[in-house]
């Protein structure tokens, strides 16, 4: 079976405010089936994913939803408070050794917030946001993955970059 996912890639330079959500379907080709995708374009689209969601449905191609892409834009975003905040209930000590050493893209500290980090992005109000247009196709966010996180050593507030991912899967019955 085929993973869902959400790629969330975390740039910087852009406000969200700019664009919309778009949906689109990707026909089968090679060795790949086809599959539809809901991301963030700067450009234009639905005001919100669960617009998106509905159009898909509309045009029956819910079943095809494989993965979401979100344009995060890393700049004085809410999304970087977020999960800060949720970085420091989860792991603050190992919170505060990689900020002491912020700056480099290869920070041995960094390696102690991985585990802690996939769960602070989990628990964010985004992702929940996110899983609550989910609900109502069956659907949740059920892991976080990601490359290159580090710290910015020169931005005051501290930010974080990396290019994260964001499984979606079947909600399990209780």
């Amino acid at each position: 079976m085929m993973h869902r996912f959400i790629a969330i890639l975390l740039l910087c330079g852009v406000t969200s405010a700019l664009g919309g959500w778009e949906e689109k379907v990707v026909p089968a080709k090679d060795h790949m089936r086809e599959f539809a995708c809901i991301g963030y374009s700067k450009d234009s689209g639905h005001a919100t994913i669960t617009e998106a969601l509905q159009s898909l449905k509309q045009s029956n191609n819910i079943q095809l939803l494989s993965h979401f892409y979100l344009s995060v834009f890393t700049d004085n975003s809410d999304f970087q408070k977020e999960v800060f905040a949720e970085l420091e209930k989860i792991a603050p000590l190992q919170l505060a050794e990689a900020k002491r050493s912020a700056g480099n893209m290869h920070n041995p500290k960094m390696l102690a917030l991985h585990k802690p980090f996939r769960e602070a992005v989990q628990n964010t109000p985004t992702i929940q946001s996110i899983n609550a247009a989910l609900e109502p196709y069956g659907l949740r966010v059920t892991w976080a993955s990601f490359e290159k996180l580090f710290f910015y050593r020169d931005k005051d507030p501290l930010r974080f970059r990396c290019a994260l991912w964001i499984g979606v899967g079947p909600v399990k019955a209780p």
